[in-house]
Order: structure tokens, then C-alpha cells, then sequence
């Protein structure tokens, strides 16, 4: 139902939890059905979606905060590296999390490839 409604992010939820349950009760084909269900919203949300490219370009202080965050340095060290307050930085990691379709910061070296590879 969750794939039906494009909640990718909840149809993937999904299948993991069914896939962490005890594979010995379930049966063969929902197992294979939730390991396909969960790659493929895997891969949906790491992807941009080819009609909503222009909306995905990162500024250009977004990416010099994206790549120091991928880098791991810390929201505090970001800002003062780059002379702006730890809440400008969280906010432009917001921006850069919506629009690489990302949740967590380990993410960003992945959807970073992503982007770079996928401007060249």
C-alpha cells in the first residue's frame, strides 16, 4: 500500500522490518517480494527522479557544505570554517537533505557521487 501511494521511504521501512522478522514463518515469495520492495526504494530514494533534475542542483555553498559535512567535520567546525553561524550551516544541510532525497549524514559521500558524476 505504501508503494502504491509513492511513500517510498515508508514502503522501504516496511520491508526491512518484515525482513528483520523470523524468515522461517514467512513464506518464500513475501520474502523475495520484500527484498525486492526494499531495493528498489532503496535505490529510488538515493536516485533523483529524471523529471525533477533542476530542482536538485545544489548551490554552490551548498556543496562546499555538503562535502565538508561528507568529510565528517561537525556543524561547529563547518561554520567556523566558513565564518557563519552553526544554524546557517544546519539549514543549508537541510536544503542539501531535501534535495539529494537523503535522511542521514552518512549519505552525503554516496549522493554526493551522485551528483558530481551526474553533472559531468
Amino acid at each position: 500500500m505504501a508503494e502504491d501511494m509513492q511513500n517510498d521511504r515508508f514502503a522501504f521501512d516496511i520491508a526491512e522490518t518484515v525482513l528483520q522478522l523470523d524468515q522461517v514463518q514467512l513464506d518464500k515469495t513475501a520474502l523475495r517480494k520484500a527484498r525486492q520492495l526494499a531495493e528498489t526504494c532503496r535505490q529510488r530514494l538515493r536516485t533523483p527522479q529524471s523529471g525533477n533534475q533542476e530542482g536538485l542542483k545544489l548551490t554552490a555553498r551548498e556543496m562546499e557544505i555538503a562535502k565538508l559535512a561528507a568529510n565528517r567535520e561537525s556543524n561547529k567546525g563547518i561554520a567556523a570554517k566558513l565564518h557563519v553561524s552553526v544554524r546557517t550551516v544546519e539549514g543549508h544541510l537541510y536544503q542539501i537533505f531535501g534535495k539529494l532525497k537523503i535522511v542521514e549524514r552518512s549519505e552525503l559521500s554516496f549522493a554526493l557521487g551522485n551528483v558530481e558524476g551526474g553533472a559531468k
